[in-house]
C-alpha cells in the first residue's frame, strides 16, 4: 500500500492480531472499540483474556491520536472510565454520539444523529438496530477525523448492504428471509430480540454451531434461539472434525427440560434439507433467519471442504415453492 502511495487504510483489527502483534509497529490515526460478547474462546479461554486482548489496540504505542469507544457495552464503559479523553457513542447509554428517534424496519431504518446540541437525520437500507449502532462508529468517527457526517448522508443510502450480515433475499410469498452471520449466543439474542420488536406474524430460525470452536456457546445460542422464534431448526453449520449429532446435542442442553418441543423445534443434520425445510414451513407475513455461515460459499464436513451457499440454497428452494404455487 505504501508502494501505489494509499493515504488512508481502514481495517478491521481481530483479537488474535492484537495478541500475536500482528499490527505492532502500526501507528493509528483513530481506534474504535464496537462490542466484546462470547466468542473465540477456542482461543482465548476467558473473557478476560478476549478483552484485555481487544484493550491492546489502545494500550500499544504509540496509542492511537483519538479514540472512540461504544458506551452500550459494558467492556467499552470499562474502557471509557480507563480512557477519560476518549470519545463514546451509543444508542441506550449517555454518549458524546448519540442515536436518537430510532426508527427501524425489516428494511432500514431511520435515525437522528445527536451531537453537541444539535441532531441530523439519518437513513440506511441496512435492517436492524445494531446496524445503527456501526453506522453511528462510522459516523462518529467521520466527525472525529474532521469530516462533516450530514455530507456523507447519500452514501448510506447507497450501501445495498453487506454480502451475508443481515441479507435480504427478495422473494414473491410476502416472506421476510436473511442470510446472517450470526454464530454467538449474543449475536443470535439481538437478531431475534429486535425481530420480535417489529412484530411479525412468526420468527422462523435456522442454524447450526461450529465444530471444533467454543463448546461452551452451544446450549446460550439455542437458548436465545428459542427464546425468540415461533419455530427452529436445528442443522449443521461447519461440523469439521466434531460428530454434527454431538454438537446439536449440545445445543439442546440450552432448551427447556420437560416441554413438548417436537412442534417447535426440528432437527435436520443436512443442512439443504433443513432449509428447504425452512421454507416449507412459512406462511405469508413469517420473517425467517438463516444464521451462522452467513456469507461463506463452503461447508466444512470433517476433512471434506464442499461448495454450499445458504443464498443459493434459499433461492432453489425459492422456486421449488413458486412452482408448487404456480400448479
Amino acid at each position: 500500500m505504501a508502494e501505489e502511495a494509499v493515504e488512508h487504510c481502514i481495517m478491521e483489527v481481530s483479537s488474535h492480531a492484537l495478541d500475536q502483534r500482528r499490527t505492532h509497529g502500526l501507528h493509528f490515526e483513530l481506534g474504535i472499540f464496537t462490542q466484546l460478547t462470547q466468542d473465540h474462546l477456542d482461543y482465548h479461554r476467558t473473557m478476560r483474556q478476549y478483552f484485555e486482548a481487544k484493550r491492546k489496540l489502545f494500550d500499544s504505542h504509540p496509542r492511537p491520536r483519538k479514540m472512540l469507544i461504544n458506551a452500550d457495552c459494558s467492556y467499552g464503559r470499562k474502557l471509557l472510565h480507563d480512557y477519560p479523553s476518549a470519545s463514546s457513542f451509543g444508542i441506550n447509554e449517555p454518549a458524546e454520539f448519540r442515536a436518537v428517534d430510532i426508527e427501524p424496519s425489516f428494511q432500514g431504518c431511520r435515525f437522528k444523529l445527536q451531537h453537541k446540541g444539535k441532531t441530523s437525520p439519518f437513513q440506511i437500507r441496512l435492517p436492524m438496530r445494531h446496524n445503527i449502532s456501526n453506522v453511528l462508529g462510522v459516523l462518529a468517527a467521520l466527525e472525529l477525523l474532521g469530516y462533516c457526517p450530514s455530507d456523507f448522508r447519500g452514501s448510506l443510502l447507497e450501501i445495498p448492504g453487506i454480502p451475508g450480515r443481515m441479507e435480504r433475499i427478495a422473494n414473491a410469498h410476502a416472506l421476510e428471509i436473511f442470510v446472517d452471520y450470526a454464530h454467538t449466543p449474543d449475536a443470535i439474542e439481538n437478531v431475534l430480540s429486535e425481530a420480535r420488536k417489529l412484530s411479525p406474524k412468526r420468527i422462523l430460525t435456522l442454524f447450526g454451531c461450529g465444530g471444533d470452536r467454543d463448546a461452551s456457546k452451544r446450549p446460550l445460542m439455542g437458548k436465545a434461539a428459542y427464546q425468540y422464534s415461533d419455530l427452529m431448526i436445528l442443522t449443521s453449520d461447519n461440523p469439521r472434525s466434531e460428530d454434527p449429532e454431538a454438537i446439536l446435542r449440545d445445543i439442546k442442553t440450552g432448551l427447556p427440560h420437560g416441554k413438548n418441543l417436537e412442534k417447535k423445534v426440528f432437527e435436520i443434520l443436512n443442512r439443504a434439507e433443513a432449509i428447504e425445510k425452512l421454507i416449507a414451513l412459512s406462511e405469508p407475513g413469517d420473517v425467517l433467519f438463516v444464521l451462522g455461515k452467513g456469507h461463506e460459499d463452503y461447508q466444512i464436513l470433517g476433512e471434506r471442504k464442499i461448495p454450499f451457499d445458504d443464498r443459493l440454497v434459499i433461492q432453489d428452494c425459492l422456486k421449488r415453492k413458486n412452482r408448487v404455487f404456480s400448479s
